[in-house]
């Protein structure tokens, strides 16, 4: 029902599959590069340093490990998605 009212109203089938891997590819070398790269701008010792109990860098910092990891296994993901979208067609 719903694809007959898109038909009528113009509306294309667009696939999205690559705008996942495009977005998060480049996100995720950004953070990689800037935080655990050979010239990291903020280094793990810049994160952790600052905060008057070493705790709360500690804390900080696997926070920023987390987000990495996780911003990691959904561009692996995503590609993944692209990969698959790719051999149906």
């Amino acid at each position: 029902m719903w694809a007959e009212n898109d038909e009528k109203r113009g509306y294309r089938k667009v696939d999205a599959s690559v705008y996942w891997p495009l977005t998060l590819g480049p996100m995720f070398l950004l953070v990689v590069s800037a935080h655990f790269g050979l010239w990291a701008a903020e280094p793990p010792k810049d994160i952790i340093l600052p905060y008057d109990h070493t705790f709360l860098g500690l804390f900080d910092f696997a926070w920023l490990v987390s987000l990495t990891l996780f911003l990691g296994v959904t561009m692996f993901y995503s590609i993944m998605q692209f990969s698959k979208s790719r051999y149906r067609e």
